[in-house]
Formats: C-alpha cells, sequence, structure tokens
C-alpha cells in the first residue's frame, strides 16, 4: 500500500461505555432491586375486590293486538219518493140559467098565448135540449111552484101538474122523461103575499146548482 494515501476507513473509535462496564452493571442492579419492590408491594397489597355481577333483565315488549274490525252496517239508502199521479175530478158542468115557464092563476097550462111566448118557450127548450146533449151524465129538474092561495093538499097538486105538464112538454121535444125528475114544491117557497111570480115552473139541471141570474128566463104578466 502507498503510504501517502489516506486509509480508506478510520480507525475505529471505542463505543461509549465500553470503558466502563462497572457502571452498567450498576444500573442493572438497580432496576432488579426495583422489580423486586414492586413485586413485593404487589404481593403484600390487599386483593382488589371483584364487582358484583350485574344482572340484566331485559323484558320483552308484549306485540300490540291485531286491529279490532267493527263491521258498521251502513243504512240502505232512501227509496225516491213515490210520484203518485192522482186523476183530478172532472170539472163541474157549467151552469145552466133556469128556464122558467109561467102559469096563469090555478091553471096547469102554460101561458103561450102570444108569438113572442111561444118564441121565448121554444128557445128555452132548445138551450135546456143542447146542454144536456153535452152532458150525458145530467138531468133536467122540472120543479112546479103556485102561489098561496087555497091549501096546501090543492097547491101541491096544482104545482105537480104545472110540473107534468111542462115535462110532457120536454118531452115532445126531443128530452125524454128518463133525463127528467119532476118534483112539485107547492106553495111553501111562495112569497108571503099573492104575487104572480110564484105561478110557475123552473127547469134547471138536478144535482147541480143553478144559476140565480134571470138571463134567459121567460117570465109572462
Amino acid at each position: 500500500m502507498n503510504a501517502d494515501l489516506p486509509d480508506a476507513f478510520p480507525p475505529a473509535q471505542p463505543l461509549a461505555g465500553e470503558g466502563a462496564p462497572a457502571l452498567l452493571a450498576a444500573l442493572l442492579a438497580a432496576m432488579g432491586a426495583t422489580l423486586a419492590v414492586v413485586s413485593a408491594s404487589m404481593w403484600l397489597a390487599p386483593p382488589v375486590a371483584q364487582p358484583e355481577p350485574v344482572t340484566i333483565v331485559v323484558h320483552e315488549k308484549e306485540p300490540a293486538p291485531p286491529p279490532q274490525i267493527i263491521e258498521v252496517q251502513v243504512p240502505a239508502p232512501a227509496p225516491p219518493p213515490q210520484i203518485i199521479e192522482v186523476q183530478a175530478p172532472p170539472p163541474p158542468p157549467p151552469c145552466f140559467d133556469p128556464v122558467t115557464i109561467m102559469f096563469a092563476t090555478d091553471k096547469s097550462e102554460p101561458l103561450t098565448a102570444t108569438d113572442a111566448e111561444r118564441a121565448l118557450l121554444r128557445a128555452g127548450i132548445a138551450r135546456l135540449a143542447g146542454w144536456l146533449g153535452k152532458h150525458a151524465d145530467a138531468k133536467a129538474l122540472v120543479e112546479g111552484h103556485s102561489d098561496s092561495q087555497g091549501t096546501e093538499a090543492h097547491n101541491l097538486v096544482l104545482s105537480f101538474t104545472r110540473a107534468k105538464a111542462v115535462s110532457s112538454l120536454l118531452a115532445s121535444n126531443g128530452i125524454p122523461a128518463s133525463r127528467q125528475t119532476v118534483r112539485a114544491a107547492g106553495a111553501g117557497e111562495a112569497a108571503a103575499k099573492i104575487d104572480r111570480r110564484d105561478r110557475r115552473v123552473d127547469v134547471g139541471i138536478d144535482g147541480v146548482n143553478a144559476c140565480k141570474s134571470a138571463a134567459g128566463a121567460m117570465e109572462h104578466p
């Protein structure tokens, strides 16, 4: 080797402590003494009480009961209102003005001396026949009257005789007896004093309130 070149490795240095083995031995001895003291203290210390075991009771929650199903009866819907058709009663026949036929005192023949009286009588009978022709269920009411002269028995017979005479006249003009009702009123409806207007026969409608107006009435002096 070249003595002029530096050494590749420097010379080894002694390790720290290598020159003091006694110090290391003392350190180990001290550590052993400390360990002995600690072991003795642990050996002499009272045993640590073990904690009492804790019992944990777990209560299981009961399952909820199933939902209760309540059946409710639903009321049936109300039936629709029932419509009842009621037939309206037929209207009453229209009012009919009575036909009045006059008589002389204590006579049972109608007063038809003049042409005017006869024409008025024919017009009244024709009007009555036309009305009855439109109302098949109606009848003519032939009602005889008298004034207050004489006895009631006589006046009733006279009133009925007058009514029958007019009934025959109506039958001869197309109004049969089956469509007539004959009645005698006598003097029961007469005025207090003797009055010519009580000597009459009224021809109206049986079962229907006759009009009380004087329109169409036939009167004689």
